[in-house]
């Protein structure tokens, strides 16, 4: 929870998620008892349940038709093809994990294979490139195969077959060519030759061969030695230890491994749980293709949603990396919903919301900003016990009131200024009136609401 000067308040997230019924059970009990007792976060609740996100209308959906490319046939049957299949040679298949390209397989080895990345703009061309046109192509749009940038894929890269394209030979020209830096026969489709340091191209391949060395067998081997198991665990218990010292109430807990997939090429592998007062925290491990890119992407905050879901007894997940701190960030249950953003009112969708740190630095800056919600009657009672104490002062509070708006509006260059610095003992008088209206009720709580309540009759 934030704390604000007048008592404690549900964040907004928190607050859109329990209108809508995606918080934990644990964390909605809690929400609900505090929304039971102030007045705020009640009238809050109300909007929020009754917002609704306007649906285009007719006009804005033929506009966006209209504008959209039309995907041919072929390449929505391509997309559409078995994602069981085994990779072969002269074959289109999609492969990455976060982010996926297309290749052209060349050469089938036991575990990997040579590819030659695949484009759809041919002024990505070069002289060694070559252009299948939209009539020739099996996807029906133009194909560029960059045979200047061949990678090594791990065959665990390969995600999706799209199609097979018979152009062994002319690549084989292409290759030739370019090994004996002479220019391509006239007869094959290419770009281009690139001329300058500046050309554009340049820096494309250059993306493109770091997109396939991330996909190379060793790239994968490093990925391997963070699976589970062959993680140190001893390294991180020992690392999660300086978490008591620190906060001598943290109960820390391990328990066996539970896996959760991120993306195709990342999992989350539950570790155990710390719980610090009513702060309870899931402990995971990110595994898969370098795992640090990929330490505050969306899909890592959907996932933490997704287990948070099926662990009520959590209300954050931390997401640490196998490296020298095992560096971690906590993603709380607001952050794995969908909300409204301040002030646009865009609505915006799980991310991680913090900046990563060692383990223990992570785990203790969140227990730190935890506020605790009313869990019992006895201390949402302090509220509301009887406040006569202020009752023979109420006057002298009440003018003090009023001086300081009054000098608050001499500093203002707003329009209103006139207005509050016409404030005087007439108002006074009438701030006093509510204080001794609140005082005689005996609860302030029910009195300021009953008050609210008239005002608004």
């Amino acid at each position: 929870m934030i704390s604000s000067n007048d008592g404690f308040h549900v964040p907004e997230a928190r607050l859109h998620a329990f209108a809508r019924g995606e918080l934990a059970e644990s964390t909605g009990a809690q929400v609900e008892r505090h929304v039971a007792g102030c007045l705020a976060c009640r009238v809050r609740l109300v909007r929020l349940r009754d917002a609704a996100i306007p649906v285009p209308s007719p006009t804005v959906l033929d506009a966006l038709a209209a504008t959209s490319p039309s995907v041919p046939v072929s390449l929505r049957e391509a997309s559409e093809s078995d994602s069981s299949a085994i990779p072969r040679e002269g074959e289109l298949w999609r492969v990455g994990n976060a982010q996926a390209m297309l290749v052209w397989t060349r050469r089938m080895l036991e575990d990997s294979a040579l590819v030659i990345p695949v484009v759809f703009e041919p002024e990505l061309a070069d002289q060694y490139s070559l252009i299948v046109r939209e009539e020739a192509s099996p996807l029906g749009v133009d194909l560029v195969l960059l045979t200047s940038v061949e990678g090594h894929v791990d065959l665990r890269a390969f995600l999706e077959r799209f199609a097979s394209l018979d152009v062994d030979d002319e690549i084989g020209r292409l290759r030739e060519a370019r090994r004996e830096h002479r220019t391509p026969e006239s007869d094959l489709d290419t770009g281009s030759p690139i001329e300058i340091p500046t050309d554009q191209r340049i820096e494309h391949q250059q993306l493109v061969a770091d997109l396939l060395a991330d996909l190379s067998p060793e790239a994968f081997d490093v990925s391997d030695s963070h699976e589970p198991e062959d993680f140190e665990f001893d390294d991180y218990r020992t690392h999660l230890a300086e978490l008591s010292w620190r906060r001598n109430g943290a109960l820390i807990e391990i328990s066996p491994a539970e896996r959760v997939g991120v993306d195709a090429a990342h999992e989350l592998i539950t570790l155990g749980r710390v719980v610090d007062l009513e702060a309870s925290v899931l402990l995971t491990a990110l595994v898969g293709l370098n795992p640090g890119l990929h330490l505050c992407s969306r899909e890592a905050a959907e996932a933490s949603g997704a287990l948070l879901r099926t662990h009520h007894e959590a209300n954050a997940v931390a997401i640490s990396i196998c490296d020298a701190g095992w560096t971690t960030v906590v993603v709380d249950a607001e952050s794995t919903t969908t909300a409204i953003e301040p002030p646009t009112g865009v609505s915006s969708g799980p991310r991680v919301a913090v900046e990563p740190l060692p383990l223990v630095d992570a785990l203790f800056k969140h227990f730190e900003s935890q506020l605790t919600l009313p869990d019992d009657e006895e201390t949402t009672n302090e509220m509301n016990e009887p406040v006569g104490i202020i009752g023979s002062s109420i006057e002298s509070f009440a003018e003090a009131a009023i001086a300081k708006v009054i000098a608050s509006g001499k500093r203002s260059s707003s329009p209103k200024k006139e207005v509050f610095t016409a404030f005087g003992p007439p108002e006074a008088e009438k701030v006093a009136e509510l204080l001794r209206r609140v005082i005689a009720s005996g609860r302030a709580a029910d009195a300021i609401e009953d008050l609210l309540e008239g005002l608004t009759d």
